[in-house]
């Protein structure tokens, strides 16, 4: 299984070390850190919906593989807001969500658009001390997840699933 703070390490890792990082170190850092918040939110949510005792079964393969990053980029950008629109606050019987989910809803969608400029855009240029913010970001997106609380985390993450009828 993904760790997703091993691929945090790994994104660290690739910005120290040498007197100069090359252009593929950082893109490749960006990218990963991005992917340490994705699978840190998929992860959480397979081992609340079908446990680690299941790790080695079917459903736990299926669901992991089921999130779509289009999906949990819109998500977030609907609950980035101080009040929730109304077919969120009909689904999430809530007029708006904690002020830690709303500072993961913030940096996901632009972890996401980094990740993309890093894997395909071939003149995006990234600083080493950018690369160094865009992790340090990740770790407080990840934080601000883990410090919701776990009623709040299942319905965002039902929500990141599957697109529900209000």
């Amino acid at each position: 299984m993904l760790d997703p703070g091993e691929l945090l390490a790994t994104a660290r890792l690739l910005t120290k070390g040498r007197k100069k990082t090359t252009d593929a170190d950082l893109r490749r850092a960006v990218s990963t850190a991005y992917y340490a918040v994705f699978h840190k939110i998929i992860s959480d949510a397979v081992e609340r919906f079908v446990g680690s005792a299941g790790r080695d079964e079917a459903a736990y393969a299926m669901l992991y593989r089921s999130f779509e990053h289009r999906r949990l980029k819109e998500v977030c950008k609907n609950l980035n807001k101080p009040t929730l629109g109304d077919a969120y606050r009909r689904r999430l019987r809530r007029p708006h969500v904690s002020e830690n989910m709303r500072r993961f809803a913030n940096a996901f969608p632009g972890l996401q658009e980094l990740r993309e400029m890093a894997d395909y855009d071939p003149v995006a240029k990234f600083e080493r001390s950018y690369v160094v913010d865009v992790i340090a970001t990740t770790e407080s997106a990840m934080l601000a997840f883990s410090q919701t609380t776990q009623k709040e985390q299942t319905d965002i993450m039902v929500l990141m699933m599957v697109e529900t009828r209000a």
